[in-house]
């Protein structure tokens, strides 16, 4: 069962067969283990039909938080700001997530976007200053510590094309099942932050 993202009137829940292609719900479990209509927090997005049945993949997780001074920045926030972004800037961005740096003094956001071709370096600042405009923008948290000077604007780098279908595929080689693999849009400190930024554009 699921129930459609944006739609906060709606209280009864979907069955497969009653989901559109293109429109993105959010998943709710009924088991035998004693879970009565679970929300799991995932949300996913129909691509599709295959008979009667929906194809889905997964969108992102509802309300993981991005805090580095209280800021509480959604994964649903980034995600409609990298969205319009992209939309303003003409510029397909598949793939992103988001790195709290806290070495600088004050901390903030690395923004990793992937493209399907290549974006000069030289341009990067454009898409920093397009994406921390719409995010001061759209929450005022953030907003309100930008302008206060509490934390530093955010800063737009380009990972190679291809970057996170290698970080998928890495995974199932380590025994990861395809179909459980979420996408990575908070990245921590440690091997997997040493991962992609070691697969930024030159």
């Amino acid at each position: 069962m699921s129930l459609p993202v944006g739609d906060d009137t709606e209280e009864t829940p979907l069955l497969m067969d009653q989901l559109e292609t293109g429109k993105e719900y959010k998943l709710i479990v009924t088991n035998l283990s004693g879970f009565y209509r679970y929300r799991l927090g995932d949300v996913i997005r129909v691509v599709g039909y295959h008979n009667e049945c929906p194809m889905i993949v997964f969108s992102y997780r509802e309300n993981q938080l991005i805090s580095m001074y209280g800021e509480k920045v959604t994964e649903t926030a980034l995600r409609t700001v990298v969205e319009s972004m992209a939309e303003e800037s003409g510029t397909a961005v598949p793939e992103y997530s988001v790195y709290a740096d806290t070495g600088t003094d004050p901390g903030h956001y690395v923004v990793l976007l992937e493209s399907d071709r290549e974006i000069l370096p030289e341009t990067w600042p454009r898409y920093s200053e397009i994406l921390n405009r719409r995010l001061c923008e759209v929450h005022d948290s953030y907003g309100t510590k930008i302008r206060q000077k509490t934390m530093l604007p955010l800063v737009v780098k380009f990972v190679q094309p291809q970057t996170y279908a290698l970080y998928r595929d890495l995974k199932v080689m380590g025994g990861a099942s395809p179909n459980q693999i979420k996408p990575l849009h908070v990245i921590p400190e440690g091997r997997l932050k040493r991962f992609f930024f070691g697969l930024l554009q030159n």
